[in-house]
């Protein structure tokens, strides 16, 4: 009897050191993975809680991601850019200030010109009107949009329509984690962008970005700035505002990473029920052949 008692302590002893040396790797092993994670969720909205899953945005239906970018993880590096150029041809102090994103307000407005005589009236739309943001509060004197958009201020895509954008970004938010901003003068950089969080029924709060925290008169390239912004989206409860000096050019360079596409989200989820769908099928012939 005292044979298997000790037979039995010694086989505890040694499960116990299994174990234990088994605890001790699975340890080691949860450590570059939870490092894995944190590096991974920087990247991530600040909306989003993570769980206890490794989240990267790939699998993720709900999520596109714009270029060649993947995941979160590289949507900055290998994302798409979108550039707009804002010229204020004015002379000194008329400093305008600019809506890159409007969000949710109205920004029809209707040019009309008398020709001849009688005058013939002809009456031209465009998206460019600030007066329901000011009407809001919001100090702003121009809403981004295709050519001229007040006396002597003209702003130009470099690829794509600036109303499709602002038009997409209503119904697919889309994230821009990095602005690079390129003046004609390094005064420009003494202006301050202010992000804006908005619903009909109250602001949300306000960020300020003073451009000059990210010019140094070290640097380079003097007349260029690249401001990181990892949680800001262009979407209809976002008001992003820049101000533009008299007798100054900018080129904007939006970094466009993730989308939030409910179109292709719809495409996805459906391809997946149908392969799960096909799978029952095949499922149920093989029961049926047995």
């Amino acid at each position: 009897m005292k044979k298997y008692l000790f037979a039995l302590i010694g086989i505890a002893i040694l499960a116990v050191a299994f174990f234990a040396n088994h605890a001790e790797a699975a340890v080691m092993a949860i450590g570059p993975i939870a490092s894995l994670k944190k590096d991974a969720l920087k990247n991530l909205s600040a909306n989003y809680e993570g769980g206890n899953d490794i989240y990267l945005g790939d699998l993720d239906p709900d999520v596109s991601f714009m270029g060649n970018a993947r995941s979160f993880m590289t949507e900055l590096k290998n994302g798409i850019q979108f550039g707009v150029k804002i010229k204020n041809e004015l002379s000194a102090p008329n400093t305008k200030i600019i809506a890159l994103c409007p969000a949710f307000y109205d920004t029809l407005g209707i040019d009309t010109t008398a020709e001849g005589t009688p005058p013939v009236y002809t009456s031209t739309p465009h998206f460019h009107n600030a007066a329901d943001m000011r009407a809001a509060g919001i100090e702003v004197d121009y809403v981004l949009d295709d050519g001229v958009i007040g006396t002597s201020i003209t702003c130009t895509a470099q690829r794509f329509k600036i109303r499709q954008l602002l038009n997409f970004i209503k119904s697919n938010p889309l994230r821009c984690p990095e602005i690079i901003i390129q003046a004609s003068a390094t005064s420009a950089f003494e202006e301050t962008m202010t992000i804006m969080q908005v619903t009909p029924f109250r602001k949300l709060g306000d960020n300020q970005i003073p451009l000059t925290d990210y010019f140094l008169p070290s640097q380079f390239q003097d007349k260029k700035i690249i401001v990181p912004t990892p949680n800001l989206q262009f979407d209809d409860q976002t008001v992003i505002l820049l101000p533009v000096q008299a007798g100054t050019e900018l080129i904007i360079t939006l970094k466009i990473g993730a989308v939030s596409n409910r179109a292709s989200a719809l495409d996805k989820k459906a391809q997946l029920a149908m392969a799960n769908v096909n799978k029952i099928l095949r499922n149920k012939a093989i029961e049926g052949i047995k």
